[in-house]
């Protein structure tokens, strides 16, 4: 079985999407990607150019590859709809339609333990694919067999704390002989829940997204960042690769946050770290760098003149890369 993650904020932009690859299917988790405004700023032209770059390998190079997606939930960096706010991500009816024809296509409930949010955007998403997909499943908590490779769905959990206005996602373990894969998605270590199901599925690889410590002081606190790390020692413990990305490695200080934890996985002979890590190349935090990008590479006059529009206008017309 291979497991290759695509995108990611350790390689650039808000993403969480990863192709699995067994003799019997080839499935691309997640596959999406945007981005946000931070420090005040707009995205600079590096990160809108990767994230274009990205969109268009998942929905044209890779998407003519697979046999089936998975969609854990309907947050604009996991999947990708028809239209486009390109002030956040370059989405579009084309896009779709050369992902989703002819897949199988492993997607959470939108009307079953679901936000408002994304409950409207999972009724928007069903009337889209239906009649371009091969087959559209609501997948929680279901399981389903290729031949050696089994795909198991959890339950909804929470997209981090309990009651949180973010609503559920839902993981998915891939097994194949006895190698097991856990993608945990966006419950940012926070949901005993969500943990217990990992630790049930025996994974030897895990990849979740770790905690919004960039959010720290305004919209998540200590106490909640304590339990993330408290989480996270429990699965390191037990799963013999961990990598922790997504939310996390929006702050500079993803690697201090995270020490104590890659230390207590070397004291059980396991590893933990990011996915750029795991592909053996450079974090390249972007996101978490934008004050310096614009600084060290100040955007054009174009670049400039785009920022400048009226906010509808701007969704409506790609930036000037």
């Amino acid at each position: 079985m291979q497991v290759k993650p695509i995108q990611s904020e350790s390689l650039g932009t808000r993403s969480l999407a990863t192709l699995v690859v067994t003799p019997d299917i080839k499935i691309l988790l997640d596959p999406g990607t945007a981005l946000g405004i931070r420090f005040g700023l707009l995205p600079h032209p590096i990160e809108y150019d990767l994230m274009r770059k990205t969109t268009e390998e998942l929905c044209y190079e890779l998407a003519s590859k697979i046999d089936a997606i998975f969609i854990s939930h309907y947050h604009k960096d996991h999947y990708i709809s028809s239209f486009s706010n390109y002030t956040f991500h370059f989405h579009s009816l084309e896009l779709t339609e050369a992902l989703y024809t002819d897949k199988i296509i492993y997607a959470k409930h939108p009307r079953v333990d679901v936000n408002y949010s994304q409950k409207k955007r999972g009724v928007f998403f069903e009337k889209l694919v239906s009649n371009l997909a091969k087959q559209l499943i609501w997948c929680d908590g279901l399981q389903f067999v290729f031949n050696d490779t089994i795909i198991h769905f959890s339950p909804a959990v929470w997209h981090g704390t309990k009651d949180t206005p973010l609503g559920f996602v839902v993981q998915c373990c891939i097994s194949y002989h006895n190698k097991r894969f856990v993608f945990g998605s966006d419950y940012q270590c926070l949901n005993q829940l969500a943990i217990a199901w990992t630790l049930t599925q025996r994974p030897d690889l895990l990849l979740v997204g770790g905690p919004p410590l960039y959010l720290k002081d305004w919209k998540i606190t200590q106490e909640t960042l304590d339990i993330a790390k408290k989480n996270l020692f429990q699965l390191v413990k037990q799963v013999p690769r961990v990598l922790v990305d997504h939310h996390l490695l929006r702050s500079l200080e993803w690697s201090d946050w995270l020490q104590e934890i890659v230390v207590a996985a070397e004291r059980e002979n396991h590893v933990c770290g990011c996915i750029a890590s795991y592909r053996n190349i450079p974090p390249n935090l972007l996101e978490a760098q934008r004050e310096t990008l614009y600084k060290q590479d100040p955007p054009d006059h174009n670049f400039l003149k785009w920022m400048k529009l009226p906010k509808k206008i701007q969704a409506e017309n790609p930036p000037p890369i």
